[in-house]
Parts: C-alpha cells; sequence; structure tokens
C-alpha cells in the first residue's frame, strides 16, 4: 500500500488567488473535500461569554447539512428532504453552560470539537486532475456553483477547511480504465454521502 499523507488548508491560506496558488500545487492529482471547521478561535476559547455564544450559534440555528431537493412526484406536489443538524436539549444547554466557567474544560470541549471536525461527513467530495490549486481557486472564486448552492442553506465555504489527498500517476495503467482519482472520489463519495454533491463520479 503507498503512503498517502492528508492535507489540510483553512480557508484564509486559499481566500486570493496568490495565497491559493502559493499553498496547494497545480500539477497534483488530487480527491479532496470540503469539510465544515469546528475549530474555536483562541478569543473564544479565552473567554466564557463567547465560548457560549459561538457554540449556540452552531446549534441554535440547524443548518442543512445537504441541499434542499425536490422533485415533482405528480402534477400537483413536490416531494423535499433536507438532512438538518439538531438543537441541544436545554439541560445540556445549561450543562455548556456551566462547564464554560471553567477555561480547562473550554478548551477541552474545544479540543474534542476540532478533531471532531474530521468525524463529519464532508459537504463535498471533488477531484483534480494535475490542477488542484486551480480547481480548488474556481470552488473559492465562485466560478463553481458550490458556494452558491452552500450559501442558499447559511453554509459558507469560509467556514470550511479543505482537505485532500494527493493522487499518485501511474505510467504503466491501462488508458482504458477509469482514471484513479476519478474511482478513489466515487467510493469516497458513495461511502460519505457528502451533502452537496450531485452526481457520483
Amino acid at each position: 500500500m503507498f503512503n498517502q499523507q492528508i492535507k489540510i488548508v483553512r480557508y484564509k491560506q486559499i481566500a486570493t488567488k496568490r495565497d491559493c496558488f502559493n499553498a496547494l500545487p497545480d500539477n497534483v492529482t488530487a480527491v479532496y473535500a470540503w469539510i465544515r471547521d469546528l475549530t474555536l478561535s483562541e478569543e473564544n476559547l479565552a473567554s466564557e461569554e463567547k465560548f457560549i455564544n459561538t457554540i449556540l450559534q452552531w446549534l441554535e440555528d440547524p443548518l442543512p447539512l445537504t441541499e434542499n431537493c425536490q422533485a415533482d412526484i405528480s402534477l400537483f406536489y413536490k416531494l423535499g428532504i433536507t438532512v438538518k443538524s439538531e438543537n441541544l436539549p436545554e439541560e445540556r444547554v445549561n450543562s455548556l453552560k456551566q462547564y464554560a466557567t471553567k477555561e480547562i474544560i473550554r478548551r477541552e470541549i474545544g479540543r474534542t470539537l476540532e478533531a471532531a471536525t474530521f468525524l463529519q461527513t464532508p459537504l463535498y467530495v471533488g477531484k483534480a486532475s494535475n490542477r488542484l490549486a486551480e480547481r480548488v481557486w474556481e470552488h473559492v472564486s465562485r466560478r463553481s456553483d458550490l458556494w452558491s448552492r452552500l450559501e442558499q442553506v447559511g453554509l459558507s465555504l469560509q467556514d470550511c477547511l479543505l482537505v485532500y489527498v494527493p493522487i499518485p500517476n501511474f505510467d504503466d495503467v491501462d488508458c482504458d480504465l477509469t482514471p484513479l482519482e476519478q474511482l478513489i472520489e466515487d467510493i469516497i463519495t458513495r461511502l460519505s454521502r457528502p451533502g452537496f454533491v450531485r452526481s457520483s463520479g
């Protein structure tokens, strides 16, 4: 098995075209994902009030984790399904507020949430064939429709992490086969069911 290393990039590292092409290699084939970032800032961790407000803001207005998908099922009806996050029960909100009075516990919750970022279903999975930086810049610069589709449900790429894995090129592979990055993207998409992918592969 070849050694793959997951790379993690924050939105602020790729917010301008220059930054994007500095932070990401462009001549790399990769499979990538956009994931909601659950990292609390140092400012939020240091302040009890900001800590509580940030977490409750994430939870009190549950955001859809998928597009609002609708389909006509007859002349007069539309059927729609949306996957949403869920509020904390009041007793747990009260517990959060009590725990938040101690900075050591705020930091432990923050550390756990940051780690849990990578336990979420990705919002989007894509592939880039020898043009990773250019493909990511298409999303960041709104040349793809991903940004607007996220905005429609109250999400933003600014609140996301980009995670990617470089895919090696094998010169001796039969050219009639599905490209390796496309196959891997398809497998990951089918396993993780990201909410903003419209078609697999």
